[in-house]
């Protein structure tokens, strides 16, 4: 029979049992470097992976900040001296004239904020959230925040203070 060499004198089958024969001959050697091959690729798959959903979760926060919000607050100023003066709260006064659509057109809305620490009591248990938000109805819509359950408080549940 005839067979087809290449230029090293040998034909593909011959290339083939020779592999097998050092696999088999070598079989330690030969799982370790397949386990080691087989490591760094799932390793460099899982990578690329948490990489991606890293990336995707960054990309959803910023989405949820908003490209259309911005948030006013009040700041402290230094004096003449150098020395930082505290800041000054916002008031009503400040939410009515950001509200005014005369002078501000774009403004598609307003939440005044106020940030806390506060221990709530129901019954005979109690809860101390990190920090509790009280603001105006237009901040859940504003944000396009949902509930898993309950509801929000009504409008008309809502008192204003003056300021």
């Amino acid at each position: 029979m005839y067979r087809r060499r290449g230029s090293n004198g040998l034909n593909r089958f011959d290339s083939l049992q020779i592999a097998l024969r050092g696999i088999a001959a070598n079989r330690l050697r030969s799982s370790l470097t397949m386990l080691g091959m087989l490591i760094g690729v799932a390793s460099v798959i899982l990578l690329v992976a948490v990489g991606n959903g890293s990336s995707a979760a960054v990309e959803a926060k910023i989405q949820e900040l908003g490209t259309n919000l911005l948030v006013v607050a009040p700041r402290a100023t230094f004096s003449s001296t150098g020395s930082p003066t505290p800041p000054t709260s916002l008031t009503r006064a400040d939410v009515r004239a950001l509200e005014n659509r005369t002078t501000n057109p774009d403004v598609a809305g307003v939440a005044p904020v106020i940030s806390t620490s506060v221990t709530m009591a129901y019954g005979n248990s109690t809860y101390t959230p990190l920090d509790f938000v009280g603001t105006t109805p237009a901040y859940r819509s504003m944000h396009g925040y949902s509930l898993a359950g309950g509801s929000f408080l009504p409008a008309s549940r809502c008192s204003r203070t003056p300021g």
